[in-house]
């Protein structure tokens, strides 16, 4: 567990069938700190939309609208929130919609804290009426969950600064996720509440 001295919430904005969606991720720069926080954040949400933005719509259903990621460094006095927004239309290819939003995948990441062992979770929102049979994935949307990992699981780099994806335990502390999979089962988030782009 480094001590890192800036965090940054990335937090991915969307709708699917009429509700608000958020996907809150942390990541720490790799490669130095920024400038200051307005730069770190820039350059975290520029790669979030450079290197993992197409991965991250192609695990979604045609019926997910993509709005954009906000960014905020969350530790060492924060920041301000810095947004970027998708283009009009932007929209999740798997190929066919889903008809509820509370039911999808989950990717996991087991990793061991203060000697305890806890899992992070990215809850994919939704999944498309084509990508479930039996309460199975289809082998191409494990296909196209295992792309997203692989970029997740190295840190993004075509910035100013490299992004490792992480939990944060507060004040200071990043874990960095490495050992990310997907559960097999789908799972079920309820926390779809507030809009908030």
């Amino acid at each position: 567990m480094p001590v890192v001295a800036d965090i940054y919430t990335l937090i991915v904005g969307g709708t699917l069938c009429g509700q608000p969606l958020e996907n809150v991720l942390h990541f720490y720069p790799t490669t130095g700190p920024p400038a200051d926080a307005i730069a770190g954040g820039i350059d975290l949400n520029t790669q979030w939309a450079a290197a993992v933005q197409a991965a991250w719509l192609a695990v979604h259903p045609d019926n997910y609208t993509y709005l954009g990621v906000k960014s905020r460094r969350c530790n060492t006095g924060g920041g301000p929130t810095l947004g970027l927004l998708a283009a009009a239309g932007t929209m999740g290819g798997r190929g066919s919609s889903a008809s509820d939003s509370a039911i999808g995948p989950v990717i996991i990441a087991p990793f061991l804290a203060i000697g305890r062992w806890r899992t992070a979770k990215i809850f994919i929102n939704g999944v498309g009426d084509d990508d479930l049979d039996n309460n199975t994935f289809s082998a191409a949307l494990l296909a196209a969950l295992d792309a997203l990992i692989t970029i997740l699981h190295a840190p993004l780099a075509g910035g100013a600064l490299g992004w490792q994806y992480c939990d944060y335990d507060a004040p200071d502390t990043a874990n960095p996720l490495l050992n990310l999979g997907v559960s097999v089962k789908p799972g079920v988030q309820n926390r779809r509440l507030r809009p908030v782009f």
